[in-house]
């Protein structure tokens, strides 16, 4: 969805990569995020680690990737 959104939108078409990294980042955060209340611990790393790509010091990001590492070892829920 982002992908188009950014190909196709005009006023989108020439951002700079700094807001599409952060759009992507947030949304796999989101993502992240609703994995692991789900109880989905292996996607919600999945998640988290595709945010750390886009935004690799983000803090939310790391806190959630550790969570869902735990969480796949039935450590965490």
């Amino acid at each position: 969805v982002l992908d188009r959104a950014f190909a196709t939108l005009p006023q989108l078409a020439h951002e700079p990569m700094a807001l599409k990294r952060r759009s992507y980042a947030d949304m796999y955060r989101v993502l992240a995020y609703y994995a692991q209340e789900g109880g989905d611990s292996l996607f919600a790393v999945r998640c988290a680690l595709n945010s750390l790509r886009y935004e690799p010091l983000c803090m939310a990001a790391w806190k959630q990737a550790i969570k869902g590492s735990l969480g796949t070892v039935g450590l965490y829920r």
